[in-house]
């Protein structure tokens, strides 16, 4: 029988005999447990078995002071004083043999669904005679709910055959044999090339940034080259409105300050530039979906349905941490970031595009001589460092020099990256047009003084 002890039991053995094997945890062995550990409901145990796959895919050595280690860092937030040494003791001597692993890791996914389901019937009930919701509201919470429960990757069979997977592999070669990006093009060819060749599908991007600095504006700036090209874009805005949004873009493309255009002080010239970037935007507007939503279950439910109905090729999030969720993570805000940012990785994966998720940084990096971000200032960070395949920092000098020699400039700082190099890269900051915009070559000179300067290296600065 099934309950709750033999459920923690099954996980106890399954990071025992991961500490006994490291092998277990990589894809190729085939047990179906995600990296993100989703099916592992003991957040000790889910940790370490993220720590495992880590140390594993960076070809560290796994002991059980190393996973220690890693996971206490990984959760820092949630386990900063957790001592796993007793804990691994006990997985460990509950294993009996290694070889029943994969009898252990069907017991884990099987109670795994087990609990889903009772949460998702205790949701769905809840949502049924929820008094506040109208019969159109709880339809489509309930509907929410049941998709993102049971289209879960760990869940789902895949149905690509290894001939398909080779054939979209050889497309995207022969794109870039003839100069094109493998990936969705960010319409910025140095940060492209630094990210391995633009925007993977199946990936999970984050653009990091403290307020003010451009994150919208960077997003929008990629979506609108995205949208440009004829390629099918899904805009989840949990902080802007349509119209702001609408507003941005027009900025960008006219050339008219945003200002300006809020505000109706236009010229006739600058009159001109905004009928003919609206006449422009109407072309693209088919290919740019907006959802106005600030619930991960509705983001989720309308791209599938976008997926479907329409085809999609890169979804954006803005931003990540003021999405909510129907699930009750009992006030646990970190928690609660790091499931989301699991749940927009999975869709990255299921509906294989590439997923752009913006997200805040914390304050504290403004006290430091150099305000840098780096990945360790994330807010509410959970699993975001690890569930992203390349994490973009927006760092703006000036914001914090007056006198910064790369004032009207960005850094674009890569803190990691999966499949390139990390590094910075200098773009332009128009901000009062709403865009960033690539550097040419009569900027060269001046930056690379003022990367001397600012004691900083470029990718595309010489």
């Amino acid at each position: 029988m099934i309950n709750q002890e033999s459920i923690l039991k099954a996980e106890k053995q399954l990071i025992g005999c991961a500490l006994l094997n490291s092998t277990i945890v990589e894809k190729d062995f085939g047990l179906g447990i995600s990296d993100n550990a989703t099916e592992i409901d003991d957040i000790k145990l889910s940790f370490a078995w993220k720590a495992i796959v880590d140390l594993v895919s960076q070809g560290k050595f796994v002991d059980k002071d190393s996973v220690k280690r890693h996971a206490l860092y990984l959760g820092s937030d949630l386990l900063p004083d957790f001592e796993f040494d007793s804990l691994f003791d006990e997985c460990i001597a509950l294993v009996e043999d290694t070889k029943a692993v994969r009898n252990i890791a069907e017991r884990v996914k099987e109670g795994y669904i087990i609990s889903r389901v009772r949460r998702n019937s205790d949701l769905v009930s809840q949502a049924a005679y929820d008094s506040g919701m109208n019969i159109e509201e709880k339809i489509a919470k309930i509907e929410s709910i049941s998709q993102i429960e049971f289209n879960d990757e760990s869940t789902q069979e895949t149905t690509i055959t290894l001939r398909d997977s080779t054939s979209k592999l050889i497309d995207r070669i022969m794109k870039a044999a003839d100069g094109e990006t493998m990936g969705v093009s960010t319409g910025f060819s140095d940060l492209d090339d630094m990210l391995g060749s633009g925007l993977e599908p199946g990936e999970l991007y984050i653009i990091a940034a403290r307020p003010g600095m451009g994150k919208t504006t960077l997003s929008l700036d990629v979506a609108r080259a995205v949208s440009e090209a004829g390629k099918k874009t899904f805009y989840a805005s949990v902080e802007m409105p349509e119209t702001q949004l609408a507003l941005k873009m027009l900025a960008a493309n006219s050339g008219v300050e945003f200002g300006k255009i809020k505000k109706g002080q236009l010229n006739d010239d600058e009159f001109t530039s905004l009928e003919a970037a609206i006449a422009k935007q109407k072309k693209y507007d088919q290919h740019f979906n907006v959802c106005i939503d600030n619930h991960l279950e509705a983001i989720v439910s309308k791209a599938r349905r976008q997926k479907r109905k329409d085809g999609l090729d890169i979804i954006f999030v803005d931003y990540l941490q003021l999405l909510q969720t129907y699930k009750n993570f009992g006030g646990n805000r970190t928690l609660e970031v790091s499931h989301i940012s699991n749940s927009l990785k999975a869709l990255a994966k299921e509906l294989d595009v590439p997923v752009v998720a913006l997200s805040q940084l914390n304050r504290g990096l403004e006290t430091r001589n150099d305000p840098r971000p780096k990945n360790s200032d994330l807010r509410d960070s959970g699993s975001i460092e690890q569930d992203a395949t390349a994490i973009i920092f927006i760092h703006r000098d000036e914001v914090y020099k007056h006198d910064s020699p790369l004032k009207g400039f960005a850094e674009f700082i890569i803190g990691k990256n999966r499949h390139g190099e990390t590094g910075t890269i200098i773009a332009k900051s128009r901000l009062e047009y709403s865009e960033f915009v690539e550097i040419d070559v009569r900027d060269l000179d001046h930056l690379t003084d003022a990367c001397k300067q600012a004691k900083i290296s470029a990718h595309n600065v010489a």
